[in-house]
C-alpha cells in the first residue's frame, strides 16, 4: 500500500477523509451498477464482519499516524 506524503497535518487528515468517503461506501454495499455499461459490478473485498471493519480502520489510522510523524520531523 502506498503512503502519500502530505505537506501538512490538515492535508493528511483530509486525504484520509477523502479516501474513506470513497472507499467505505462500496465496502458496505458491494453491489454497484455501472451506469455507462449497464452492468452490475460486485466488489470482492467487502466487510464480512465488524472485526474486519475495525481492522480496516486501524490500518488506515496507522497510516495517518505515520504521515503525521513524518511531518513532525
Amino acid at each position: 500500500m502506498k503512503i502519500s506524503k502530505p505537506k501538512t497535518i490538515i492535508e493528511a487528515i483530509e486525504e484520509l477523509e477523502e479516501f474513506l468517503d470513497s472507499d467505505l461506501y462500496t465496502k458496505f454495499r458491494p453491489q454497484v451498477k455501472l451506469p455507462t455499461k449497464k452492468k452490475t459490478w460486485y466488489r470482492q473485498d467487502f466487510f464480512k464482519s465488524e472485526k474486519e471493519f475495525r481492522e480496516y480502520l486501524e490500518t488506515h489510522f496507522k497510516i495517518l499516524k505515520k504521515q503525521v510523524k513524518r511531518l513532525e520531523k
